[in-house]
């Protein structure tokens, strides 16, 4: 295999006046792989190359790669290189580098998507997001008082959606000193009150001034109904370009603990806080080429309570989520033997 510096670009030739450009790339790219490549067009802006299969699958199926609609009237020299990557992946330092220039003039020069914002869902039949969320932030000096002192601010929750949406501070467009996001997932302020475990009761994960100048994300629920995912599961999803987090309904059951909602939650608010910063401090040479997950992301991760138990309870448990998803059937809550120290703890307590 050639170095880096010394990337072949593929001889093949390419059918430009081909009005079929899916069939037009898949040839080319089956001719400069060596293998059956089968290429379709979308409209995704965020992962705007996406591939599946193996190479020289015994079954004979090809390698499905899915491109952005912008690669449809690409330079050959982007599909040469496009070819190189899908052979040699980040090794191939020249073919990266160009994909990543086209990528990103393609992104600069589409216009902008005119995507509805979906109302805030955050309330479920079993988990609560918008309390979830506020307990990952410092709500000030209210949080000491107890449940009565704040009054019914939770009824106000739907009416304020539209606000949150909008990034105001609240109901009514103002939040009092210090409750920082105690505004926000589901629109509007939520009621104080103390913190109800040892998991929660240190320092807050995150501050409002996190946030800024975005302000709260909207944090929602997902879709209902089944899902269609069959070998992997996306728990939670934050989108740049809506200021919009979803967390898989699959998570809104009793059998899934409370702290680990907390935590896939936590996890999408890390990426909503980088896309803050990078609007605070913008560094265009790290402009579109910022790791997903890279260590930085990773050690702050690592500052939640109880990382290493969420981590052990998706491991254990996300071959159960991907059948619950997809099935719809609720997990079990718990096995025989702690229902049965349950109920035996309960007999204590009543006798």
């Amino acid at each position: 295999m050639s170095s880096p510096s010394q990337e072949p670009t593929p001889q093949v030739p390419y059918d430009a006046s081909n009005p079929d450009r899916e069939a037009a790339w898949s040839l080319y790219l089956t001719e400069a792989t060596g293998n059956a490549v089968r290429v379709s067009f979308g409209r995704a802006r965020r992962q705007v190359i996406q591939s599946k299969g193996f190479w020289n699958d015994p079954r004979g199926r090809p390698i499905e790669v899915r491109l952005a609609g912008f690669f449809r009237e690409a330079p050959e020299e982007v599909l040469g290189a496009l070819a190189t990557w899908l052979k040699q992946g980040r090794r191939a330092k020249r073919a990266s580098r160009l994909l990543d220039e086209f990528i990103e003039a393609s992104l600069a020069a589409a216009p902008p998507r005119q995507r509805k914002r979906p109302s805030a869902d955050a309330r479920g039949q079993t988990h609560d997001l918008a309390e979830l969320t506020q307990q990952l932030f410092d709500p000030g000096p209210t949080m000491g008082q107890p449940p009565a002192a704040a009054g019914g601010a939770a009824d106000g929750a739907a009416d304020g959606a539209a606000a949150a949406a909008d990034g105001a501070a609240g109901a009514d467009g103002a939040a009092p000193a210090g409750a920082g996001a105690a505004v926000g997932a589901a629109g509007a302020l939520l009621p104080q009150r103390p913190p109800a475990d040892p998991g929660r009761a240190g320092a807050p994960l995150l501050a409002a001034a996190d946030l800024e100048p975005l302000g709260m994300p909207l944090i929602t629920w997902g879709r209902k109904g089944p899902s269609r995912a069959r070998r992997s599961l996306q728990l939670g999803s934050y989108e740049e370009d809506r200021h919009l987090i979803r967390i898989h309904r699959v998570l809104d059951q009793p059998a899934v603990p409370e702290s680990f909602v907390r935590f896939v939650l936590f996890h999408e608010l890390l990426h909503a806080t980088r896309a803050a910063e990078s609007q605070r401090n913008p560094d265009p040479e790290r402009a579109g080429r910022r790791l997903h997950h890279d260590a930085e992301f990773r050690r702050a991760e690592a500052r939640f309570p109880g990382f290493d138990k969420a981590q052990k309870w998706q491991q254990k448990h996300i071959a159960a989520l991907l059948r619950s998803a997809r099935s719809e059937r609720p997990l079990k809550a718990s096995r025989p033997k702690q229902l049965l120290d349950a109920a035996l703890r309960q007999l204590r307590l009543e006798f």
